[in-house]
């Protein structure tokens, strides 16, 4: 009996619960957007003008994850979204169309905005405050466009890992 084969079930077991784990959040996100208020880590898939805050912690360190096809926009309306230190404040991921992220104070998150997405979807990040922050805008995307934001006090100001025709 090969002592690999045991090995290698093992090791794709614990791969199969890590991404379960960390995937949690999104899994069983409820779905947010117009009137429908958004909790840490929901999916918004409709534009909504926020009149509330967000703080989140573990075990849901993220703030909003956008969701869905079309245009969507989140205007925080100079609302706070503040995590503990984990997680996206704003994660602009799934979907087509245009993503518009703007007046937010976004703080305390591992990425303040964060986008991941290398499909069809076009990023505005506008006119936010992203403090403390460990990177206050991560760009993993094509297509992002970056102007007017305030950045306080993050580890790094803009990351760019990924991506063309960002501004």
């Amino acid at each position: 009996m090969s002592t690999k084969k045991p090995l290698i079930l093992f090791v794709v077991f614990l791969f199969s619960v890590l991404f379960l784990v960390l995937n949690l959040d999104v899994a069983f996100a409820a779905q947010c957007g117009g009137d429908t208020k958004c909790e840490c880590g929901d999916l918004l898939n409709s534009s909504q003008t926020m009149w509330y805050d967000l703080t989140c912690s573990y075990p849901t360190p993220n703030g909003l994850n956008f969701w869905g096809n079309g245009d969507i926009i989140l205007d925080c309306a100079n609302h706070v979204i503040s995590g503990s230190g984990y997680g996206s404040g704003i994660a602009a991921q799934y979907g087509y169309g245009d993503r518009t992220i703007t007046n937010c104070n976004v703080n305390n998150f591992s990425g303040g905005i964060s986008t991941f997405s290398r499909y069809s979807i076009y990023v505005n990040i506008l006119n936010n405050d992203l403090t403390n922050n460990e990177r206050g805008i991560s760009v993993d995307s094509s297509n992002t466009t970056v102007l007017n934001n305030n950045l306080i006090n993050n580890e790094v100001g803009i990351s760019i890992s990924y991506g063309g025709d960002n501004a």
